[in-house]
């Protein structure tokens, strides 16, 4: 896996005690799928993402449990300031633009240069 195809900025809202905490993130991988999901009604359209984020010691809390994190992901830099009390404004104003991860793996083997993380969306 190359670095060079990492081109993807992402902004991730990370949960502490203080309230949410901002990072913007360069140099990310972004792989975006619609797949269909057959149905008795119909067949909707489900959307995954899988994410590559670079080796970053400020992400600890990230990987440390999602739940405990309750990140929030943004393709692309965001600049809004998210707080406990304005997350229904933040969900509404960025509607299908922000993800939150189901599982988040670290994956710190091999050469140091190949340490990331991996999100599942």
């Amino acid at each position: 896996m190359t670095r060079l195809a990492w081109k993807d900025t992402i902004t991730i809202y990370l949960h502490t005690e203080g309230g949410y905490t901002r990072q913007v993130i360069n140099n990310c991988f972004w792989d975006d799928s619609e797949k269909l999901k057959a149905m008795r009604q119909g067949t909707p359209i489900t959307h995954s993402v899988l994410l590559f984020i670079p080796w970053l010691e400020s992400l600890e809390n990230f990987v440390l449990g999602v739940e405990r994190a309750n990140p929030y992901i943004v393709r692309g830099e965001c600049d809004f300031e998210l707080t406990d009390v304005n997350i229904r404004e933040f969900e509404a104003e960025y509607k299908g633009m922000f993800w939150r991860p189901k599982a988040i793996s670290p994956c710190n083997y091999g050469s140091r240069a190949m340490w990331h993380y991996e999100a599942v969306m």
